[in-house]
Protein backbone atom coordinates (compact mmCIF):
# COMPACT_ATOMS: atom_id res chain seq x y z
CA UNK A 1 0.00 0.00 0.00
CA UNK A 2 0.98 3.58 -0.63
CA UNK A 3 0.42 5.27 2.75
CA UNK A 4 0.62 8.99 3.51
CA UNK A 5 1.14 9.91 7.18
CA UNK A 6 0.19 13.55 7.78
CA UNK A 7 1.80 14.91 10.95
CA UNK A 8 1.45 18.52 12.15
CA UNK A 9 5.02 19.08 13.43
CA UNK A 10 8.52 17.70 13.23
CA UNK A 11 8.43 17.25 17.01
CA UNK A 12 5.56 14.79 16.68
CA UNK A 13 7.12 13.11 13.64
CA UNK A 14 10.33 12.28 15.50
CA UNK A 15 8.35 10.11 17.93
CA UNK A 16 5.74 8.72 15.56
CA UNK A 17 8.21 7.47 12.97
CA UNK A 18 10.32 5.67 15.54
CA UNK A 19 10.32 1.94 14.87
CA UNK A 20 10.06 2.25 11.11
CA UNK A 21 13.46 1.36 9.63
CA UNK A 22 15.17 4.22 7.84
CA UNK A 23 12.69 6.89 8.92
CA UNK A 24 14.36 8.62 11.85
CA UNK A 25 16.93 10.67 9.99
CA UNK A 26 14.82 11.67 7.00
CA UNK A 27 11.47 12.76 8.36
CA UNK A 28 9.97 13.76 5.02
CA UNK A 29 11.33 11.18 2.57
CA UNK A 30 9.32 8.11 1.53
CA UNK A 31 10.60 4.77 2.79
CA UNK A 32 9.68 1.10 2.48
CA UNK A 33 8.19 -0.81 5.41
CA UNK A 34 7.26 -4.46 4.87
CA UNK A 35 5.25 -4.39 1.61
CA UNK A 36 4.20 -0.76 2.05
CA UNK A 37 5.62 2.58 0.98
CA UNK A 38 5.31 5.16 3.75
CA UNK A 39 5.24 8.86 2.87
CA UNK A 40 5.75 11.06 5.97
CA UNK A 41 4.40 14.57 5.49
CA UNK A 42 4.71 17.54 7.86
CA UNK A 43 1.58 19.62 7.22
CA UNK A 44 2.19 22.42 9.73
CA UNK A 45 0.15 23.48 12.77
CA UNK A 46 -3.44 24.65 12.45
CA UNK A 47 -6.37 24.19 10.06
CA UNK A 48 -5.18 26.47 7.24
CA UNK A 49 -1.74 24.90 6.87
CA UNK A 50 -3.16 21.38 7.21
CA UNK A 51 -6.00 21.84 4.70
CA UNK A 52 -3.92 23.58 2.05
CA UNK A 53 -0.85 21.36 2.22
CA UNK A 54 -2.79 18.09 2.51
CA UNK A 55 -5.08 18.99 -0.40
CA UNK A 56 -2.06 19.90 -2.52
CA UNK A 57 -0.24 16.60 -1.99
CA UNK A 58 -3.45 14.59 -2.53
CA UNK A 59 -4.01 16.37 -5.82
CA UNK A 60 -0.58 15.42 -7.13
CA UNK A 61 -0.11 11.85 -5.82
CA UNK A 62 -2.18 8.69 -5.34
CA UNK A 63 -2.41 7.09 -1.89
CA UNK A 64 -4.26 3.97 -0.75
CA UNK A 65 -4.60 5.31 2.79
CA UNK A 66 -3.96 8.66 4.48
CA UNK A 67 -3.36 8.81 8.24
CA UNK A 68 -3.35 11.96 10.34
CA UNK A 69 -1.36 11.34 13.53
CA UNK A 70 -0.30 13.57 16.41
CA UNK A 71 -1.35 14.82 19.83
CA UNK A 72 -4.76 16.00 21.04
CA UNK A 73 -6.35 17.56 24.11
CA UNK A 74 -9.08 15.81 26.10
CA UNK A 75 -12.35 17.33 27.36
CA UNK A 76 -13.07 14.28 29.54
CA UNK A 77 -11.45 13.41 32.85
CA UNK A 78 -11.68 9.69 32.09
CA UNK A 79 -9.83 10.20 28.80
CA UNK A 80 -6.49 10.84 30.44
CA UNK A 81 -3.13 11.83 28.94
CA UNK A 82 -1.60 8.77 27.31
CA UNK A 83 -4.94 7.57 25.93
CA UNK A 84 -5.06 6.75 22.21
CA UNK A 85 -8.05 7.79 20.11
CA UNK A 86 -9.49 7.20 16.65
CA UNK A 87 -11.40 10.36 15.74
CA UNK A 88 -14.29 9.27 13.53
CA UNK A 89 -16.06 12.62 13.18
CA UNK A 90 -15.09 16.29 13.42
CA UNK A 91 -16.67 19.70 13.84
CA UNK A 92 -15.53 23.32 13.54
CA UNK A 93 -17.07 24.98 16.60
CA UNK A 94 -15.43 28.35 15.91
CA UNK A 95 -16.90 28.55 12.39
CA UNK A 96 -19.79 30.95 12.76
CA UNK A 97 -20.73 34.26 14.34
CA UNK A 98 -20.48 35.62 17.86
CA UNK A 99 -23.00 38.14 19.22
CA UNK A 100 -20.88 39.90 21.89
CA UNK A 101 -23.85 41.72 23.43
CA UNK A 102 -25.90 38.58 24.00
CA UNK A 103 -22.87 36.30 24.42
CA UNK A 104 -24.45 33.91 21.93
CA UNK A 105 -22.45 31.98 19.34
CA UNK A 106 -24.24 30.81 16.18
CA UNK A 107 -22.53 28.06 14.13
CA UNK A 108 -22.33 28.50 10.38
CA UNK A 109 -25.05 25.93 9.61
CA UNK A 110 -27.57 27.78 11.76
CA UNK A 111 -26.99 31.14 10.08
CA UNK A 112 -29.46 32.41 7.50
CA UNK A 113 -27.28 32.65 4.42
CA UNK A 114 -25.88 30.38 1.74
CA UNK A 115 -22.46 29.14 2.85
CA UNK A 116 -22.04 27.09 -0.39
CA UNK A 117 -20.25 24.26 1.41
CA UNK A 118 -19.79 20.75 -0.08
CA UNK A 119 -22.51 18.15 0.45
CA UNK A 120 -20.33 16.21 2.88
CA UNK A 121 -20.40 19.27 5.14
CA UNK A 122 -24.15 19.87 5.01
CA UNK A 123 -24.46 19.59 8.80
CA UNK A 124 -22.27 20.67 11.69
CA UNK A 125 -20.34 17.40 11.63
CA UNK A 126 -17.78 15.95 9.23
CA UNK A 127 -17.95 12.14 9.27
CA UNK A 128 -15.26 9.71 8.12
CA UNK A 129 -17.04 7.17 5.85
CA UNK A 130 -13.96 4.92 5.97
CA UNK A 131 -13.72 4.75 9.78
CA UNK A 132 -15.08 1.19 10.03
CA UNK A 133 -12.95 -0.22 7.21
CA UNK A 134 -9.84 -0.84 9.30
CA UNK A 135 -9.09 -3.02 12.30
CA UNK A 136 -7.20 -0.91 14.82
CA UNK A 137 -5.42 -2.01 18.01
CA UNK A 138 -7.80 -2.43 20.95
CA UNK A 139 -5.95 0.30 22.85
CA UNK A 140 -7.36 2.94 20.46
CA UNK A 141 -10.74 4.39 21.47
CA UNK A 142 -13.29 5.78 18.99
CA UNK A 143 -14.26 9.39 19.75
CA UNK A 144 -15.72 12.55 18.24
CA UNK A 145 -13.41 15.51 17.74
CA UNK A 146 -13.53 19.30 17.56
CA UNK A 147 -11.03 21.42 15.65
CA UNK A 148 -10.22 24.72 17.35
CA UNK A 149 -7.70 27.54 17.33
CA UNK A 150 -8.39 28.52 20.94
CA UNK A 151 -11.14 31.15 20.92
CA UNK A 152 -12.81 31.06 24.33
CA UNK A 153 -16.20 32.31 23.11
CA UNK A 154 -17.02 29.06 21.33
CA UNK A 155 -16.15 26.81 24.28
CA UNK A 156 -19.81 26.43 25.37
CA UNK A 157 -20.79 25.45 21.83
CA UNK A 158 -18.19 22.80 21.31
CA UNK A 159 -19.03 21.28 24.67
CA UNK A 160 -22.51 20.76 23.21
CA UNK A 161 -21.17 18.88 20.16
CA UNK A 162 -20.40 15.69 22.15
CA UNK A 163 -16.75 15.99 21.14
CA UNK A 164 -14.36 14.20 23.49
CA UNK A 165 -11.12 15.69 22.16
CA UNK A 166 -9.80 18.74 20.36
CA UNK A 167 -7.05 19.27 17.82
CA UNK A 168 -6.00 22.15 15.59
CA UNK A 169 -6.02 20.20 12.32
CA UNK A 170 -8.59 17.39 12.41
CA UNK A 171 -11.54 18.90 10.53
CA UNK A 172 -9.19 20.45 7.97
CA UNK A 173 -7.65 17.03 7.36
CA UNK A 174 -11.12 15.48 7.00
CA UNK A 175 -12.12 18.20 4.55
CA UNK A 176 -9.07 17.67 2.31
CA UNK A 177 -9.49 13.88 2.28
CA UNK A 178 -13.24 14.00 1.65
CA UNK A 179 -12.68 16.34 -1.28
CA UNK A 180 -10.19 13.85 -2.72
CA UNK A 181 -12.32 10.76 -1.94
CA UNK A 182 -9.31 9.01 -0.45
CA UNK A 183 -9.55 6.54 2.48
CA UNK A 184 -8.31 8.14 5.69
CA UNK A 185 -7.98 7.79 9.46
CA UNK A 186 -7.21 10.25 12.24
CA UNK A 187 -5.26 8.70 15.12
CA UNK A 188 -4.22 10.86 18.06
CA UNK A 189 -2.55 10.54 21.45
CA UNK A 190 -3.93 12.55 24.36
CA UNK A 191 -1.17 14.82 25.65
CA UNK A 192 -3.20 17.01 28.03
CA UNK A 193 -6.58 18.06 29.28
CA UNK A 194 -7.98 21.07 27.43
CA UNK A 195 -7.52 24.40 29.17
CA UNK A 196 -4.05 23.51 30.44
CA UNK A 197 -1.89 26.04 28.64
CA UNK A 198 1.47 25.39 30.31
CA UNK A 199 3.12 22.63 28.29
CA UNK A 200 5.18 21.57 31.30
CA UNK A 201 1.99 19.84 32.50
CA UNK A 202 1.54 18.02 29.19
CA UNK A 203 2.62 14.42 28.63
CA UNK A 204 3.29 14.73 24.91
CA UNK A 205 6.41 12.59 24.62
CA UNK A 206 5.08 9.55 26.49
CA UNK A 207 1.73 9.83 24.68
CA UNK A 208 3.43 9.98 21.28
CA UNK A 209 5.56 6.95 22.14
CA UNK A 210 2.36 4.98 22.82
CA UNK A 211 0.83 6.13 19.55
CA UNK A 212 4.01 5.23 17.67
CA UNK A 213 3.77 1.65 18.97
CA UNK A 214 0.10 1.39 17.98
CA UNK A 215 0.71 2.96 14.57
CA UNK A 216 3.55 0.52 13.89
CA UNK A 217 1.33 -2.44 14.85
CA UNK A 218 -1.57 -1.20 12.73
CA UNK A 219 0.51 -0.73 9.57
CA UNK A 220 2.28 -4.04 10.15
CA UNK A 221 -1.09 -5.81 10.00
CA UNK A 222 -2.40 -4.01 6.92
CA UNK A 223 -2.78 -6.17 3.84
CA UNK A 224 -1.09 -4.88 0.72
CA UNK A 225 -4.21 -4.19 -1.36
Amino acid sequence: MNILIVIPTRFEARFLLDGFDGSKEELVRPFSFLKHTIHPFICGTGPVACAASTAAILQNQHFDLVINAGIAGSYLLDLAPGSLVHITSECLPEFGEMNPKKCIFTPIHQMSFDASLPDFYSSETLVNPFAENYELPESIIKVKGATVIGLDYSRNFYKSTAASVETMEGAAFFFACLLSSVPFLQLRAISNYTGIKGKTAWEAESALNKLATALHAFISNLTNE
